[in-house]
């Protein structure tokens, strides 16, 4: 496990100049998945309408995408991202990568790829739940 954004990460200006167009534009790939993890955290560290949401949260969660693991881990307004698998995630996805970018891009909602079957999860339903509500004001912030 590699830490890629700690709770006192800054955005990168030039992260964000990168991916914005990609995720506004519909063309994020595969290869910016790692740098869409770390552009996560990074924003959910440096807004103030996400770290309201996450000032309760402390659960951890893994994302399987394709042979590749993520974790993001939230705890009390901060949030933490991780190349590999964290200890006890709360929730565990498997998510295509396909499914994951289409997610990012706006294609799809993470619901109703979730009702469609393209995403599996072990864990509480409220906690994943949780998670969306981050994700979704964060897609707010691009889309």
């Amino acid at each position: 496990m590699k830490q890629l954004v700690d709770a006192s990460a800054n955005v990168d200006k030039d992260l964000m100049e990168e991916l914005r167009p990609k995720i506004q534009d519909g063309t994020l790939e595969s290869a910016d998945i790692e740098k869409a993890f770390i552009l996560f955290g990074e924003v959910c560290n440096q807004t103030a309408e996400i770290a309201y949401e996450m000032r309760n949260l402390t659960q951890a969660f893994q994302f399987n995408l394709n042979g590749d693991t993520y974790s993001v881990a939230f705890n009390n307004g901060a949030c933490e991202v991780f190349s590999g698998a964290v200890p006890a995630p709360a929730v565990i996805f498997s998510i295509p990568v396909r499914t994951a970018l289409d997610i990012l891009t706006g294609r799809i909602h993470s619901s109703v790829a979730q009702m469609n079957g393209d995403i599996d999860y072990t864990g509480p339903r409220h906690d994943a739940i949780a998670f969306q509500r981050i994700l979704e004001l964060l897609l707010d912030e691009f889309i």
